[in-house]
């Protein structure tokens, strides 16, 4: 009798020699598409995300696997193994499928410190990677670029760090901009308001004059009367 420990190792077997068959079978045969191997701690996911195979990855996405799952050892997601092995087309599929671009794996690294060509790189921050993160050693990715003497890959965070410098230079001018702008409009309203209570105020002023001097002109008229 086949071990449950048994059958999940080889349904993660199956996955490294790409046989969607053998993954196919197993599932209909119950066993659980997350399923982890005790002794590496990946999943089917994990390898055939590491080793480029598009068929058997799409294969499992189609039967519901969990793109975000970590590997037991290292923390790492199927994301962090493709960009490790330079895996540019499932990196890709990774990406638009929801995959969470700066996670980090157990030493700090997003997929971006660990990016093995200039292609991997490149979608990574198409999809908003972030090349000031640093890992758990204080490194940027392009410290680690520059590590794995890697100097494509660390003009490209550089210049992806100058860009995202200026957008944020950028944002904080508008904001600047905007609280200005709403500055003057309160200031606007300030005078605004001033101007109408002085209005009010000369028009009160004004109508108290006009009673006083109706007052004394009408006492006035009743002493003549008197008078004569």
């Amino acid at each position: 009798m086949v071990s449950m420990c048994d059958k999940h190792v080889k349904f993660v077997d199956a996955a490294i020699d790409g046989d969607v068959g053998a993954l196919r079978y197993m599932l209909e045969e119950g066993t659980r598409v997350n399923c982890v191997n005790g002794l590496t701690g990946r999943n089917a996911f994990h390898e055939a995300s590491a080793k480029g195979f598009e068929p058997i990855v799409r294969f499992l996405m189609e039967n519901g696997v969990n793109i975000h799952s970590r590997t037991m050892l290292g923390r790492e997601s199927a994301l962090h193994l493709a960009s490790a092995s330079g895996q540019e087309v499932i990196t890709k599929i990774l990406l638009k499928r929801g995959c969470r671009v700066n996670d980090v794996n157990r030493q700090g690294d997003t997929p971006l410190h660990l990016a093995a060509t200039d292609s991997v790189g490149v979608h990574l921050l198409s999809f908003g990677a972030d090349p000031f993160l640093t890992n758990k050693h204080g490194q940027t990715p392009v410290q680690c670029a520059y590590e794995n003497e890697r100097e494509s890959l660390v003009k490209m965070y550089q210049k992806a760090q100058e860009e995202q410098h200026r957008k944020v230079l950028s944002k904080e001018r508008e904001r600047r901009a905007i609280i200005r702008a709403r500055h003057k409009e309160m200031d606007a309203e300030d005078k605004k308001k001033l101007a109408i209570e002085k209005k009010a105020k000369m028009k009160a002023d004004y109508m108290r004059f006009r009673h006083k001097g109706s007052k004394k002109k009408k006492s006035k008229s009743i002493f003549h009367q008197d008078d004569e």
